[in-house]
């Protein structure tokens, strides 16, 4: 959504970026009957709603489309993978501690899923809490035709939502994290400066001398 991971864009569009955040309000019922919410349903319209946010960009005369990286945290780190995996636009895909490669994400039962169809480069980002629970990481090695790059957080003290707004808020201006109020903010910043260098790198803004 628009919000959820606005720090993360402001981050990007600084360094010159066009950042978009698809986000439906109306009711999702009327793309694909499902007779009430369908898991299955309610993640092929947040993929179609990417789609159609790429379309808008590359009639935005400012927009350079020719490089697209598809960001995700959480949940929305699922979506952002199978977007790159159905459009060869993406160049790039980049997982801030989402739970994609687990039984509980149930990427396997959806029809257009597979490790083979990625051939942007991945980043993959977790925390050691998360990455414990990836029961079906075996998916990231047999993603043979991507470049992949995993980092893992081992900083006890960073929760998941340290990393989106949502925890953001309690970290930075209400400064209720006691001891690990520090670390947890260095983490962010270590953690966007991976996410910059990695979307730069592929997205042909940085030139010879590593600059961007």
């Amino acid at each position: 959504g628009q919000y959820y991971l606005s720090t993360t864009a402001e981050f990007l569009a600084s360094h010159g970026f066009v950042v978009a955040a698809p986000f439906r309000f109306s009711d999702q019922s009327n793309e694909i009957a499902a007779g009430g919410f369908n898991w299955m349903t309610y993640v092929e319209d947040s993929v179609r709603d990417a789609e159609w946010a790429l379309e808008r960009l590359r009639a935005h005369p400012a927009a350079d489309a020719r490089y697209l990286s598809a960001l995700g945290h959480g949940g929305g780190g699922l979506q952002a993978l199978l977007f790159g995996m159905r459009s060869r636009s993406v160049t790039s895909v980049a997982n801030i501690d989402a739970g994609v490669f687990s039984t509980r994400s149930r990427l396997r039962d959806l029809p257009f899923y597979s490790p083979r169809l990625l051939r942007a480069p991945l980043l993959y980002m977790a925390t050691a809490e998360t990455r414990k629970g990836q029961d079906l990481f075996e998916d990231f090695g047999a993603m043979k035709f991507a470049a992949r790059f995993e980092v893992i957080l081992q900083d006890a003290a960073v929760r998941h939502h340290d990393l989106s707004d949502l925890g953001r808020g309690v970290t930075a201006p209400m400064c209720i994290r006691g001891d690990a109020q520090d670390s947890v903010q260095k983490t962010y910043s270590d953690l966007h400066e991976m996410l910059l260098r990695f979307v730069a790198d592929h997205s042909g803004r940085r030139d010879r001398s590593g600059s961007f």
